[in-house]
């Protein structure tokens, strides 16, 4: 099963979130611990326009991912399948209308042929601005992107290859704030867009999340990190036997391993 899963490591109150809400959340490029990964062209900032939840493929525990992201070795792994996210039966999109149109964004569709292409492997590569400036076109007051937009975002610099990380990507612009059905989305959108350049920057939320498939979390799997407390286990215990009862959970192959600091 574990080479069929995708990997995040993170904390015990985030895997709360996930597993009350059934989503999985994406961060804006400029909120991401790689500062250089959020480039700005031309006057426009595509780390705000961005958005990443990152994972991993890598099976086995990594010590690095446990103590970076994963509250210091006393928080979790969470397992999913390598495509978790709900989908939209008979269109050809990975989003909804609900999905597209957020509280203050707007998704963009993406170049992909099928759901698998959602999940793009990280390039790391010596210089991440010049792989956006031979992707990107400053067009008068607009841009191009050539090839895939969310693209970009999958480049990151060399000193990260430790990672070997995976991402699902997200593109938005801004959206109507406040709208409760679809004539008065329209209304402000019209309103926004009369307004000049709401395509040429991102939104002002710095997250967006995503709903996972109803059978996701039944196929994925906890990892209890190698630090973690009796306290922990049983919080995490609780977690899933309350919200995600299909939800496999066992104690890090580093528990005993890892001394105590």
């Amino acid at each position: 099963m574990e080479n069929q899963l995708i990997h995040h490591y993170t904390s015990i109150g985030a895997l709360a979130a996930i597993l009350r809400h059934k989503t999985i959340r994406f961060g804006r490029l400029d909120t991401l611990d790689d500062t250089q990964e959020a480039q700005s062209i031309g006057g426009f900032d595509f780390g705000k326009m961005l958005f990443a939840s990152c994972w991993v493929e890598k099976p086995e525990e990594d010590i690095a991912q446990w103590a970076m992201y994963g509250d210091a070795m006393k928080g979790v792994r969470i397992s999913l399948p390598r495509q978790p996210f709900a989908l939209v039966p008979r269109l050809a999109s990975l989003h909804s209308m609900q999905d597209i149109r957020g509280q203050g964004y707007i998704l963009l569709p993406d170049l992909i042929d099928n759901e698998n292409d959602f999940l793009s492997r990280v390039n790391y590569v010596d210089d991440v601005a010049a792989e956006y400036a031979s992707r990107v076109e400053i067009l008068g007051n607009g841009f191009r992107i050539n090839g895939r937009a969310t693209a970009i975002a999958t480049f990151k610099n060399k000193y990260w290859s430790f990672q070997q990380e995976v991402r699902f990507i997200l593109q938005a612009s801004p959206g109507p704030v406040g709208w409760i059905d679809d004539s008065q989305w329209a209304t402000k959108f019209v309103e926004l867009a009369e307004s000049g350049g709401w395509g040429a920057f991102g939104p002002e939320t710095t997250f967006i999340d995503r709903k996972l498939a109803t059978d996701a979390l039944d196929r994925g799997e906890v990892v209890l990190g190698p630090l973690a407390t009796e306290s922990d286990r049983l919080i995490v215990e609780s977690l899933i036997a309350t919200l995600a009862p299909g939800l496999q959970l066992r104690q890090s192959k580093l528990t005993g391993l890892i001394r105590h600091r």
